[in-house]
């Protein structure tokens, strides 16, 4: 785009990204997503309120 390569975002994404494979969830599971979804949202949150995401940004 900023280069004139692509017209615009989607023609970009066109050229650029490939879905190989779909994966869809499993009804059966969906009590096991549920407990692993709120584990991850109370990571999220712990890391978060520690401004450790900011700290993980500035490490090389």
């Amino acid at each position: 785009m900023g280069a004139g390569v692509f017209k615009g975002i989607p023609e970009a994404i066109e050229h650029m990204v490939q879905i190989a494979d779909k994966r869809l969830p499993v009804k059966e599971n969906n009590e096991q997503y549920e407990k692993y979804f709120t584990v991850y949202k109370e990571l999220y949150q712990a890391l978060y309120s520690k401004q450790l995401y900011d700290k993980l940004a500035t490490l090389k």
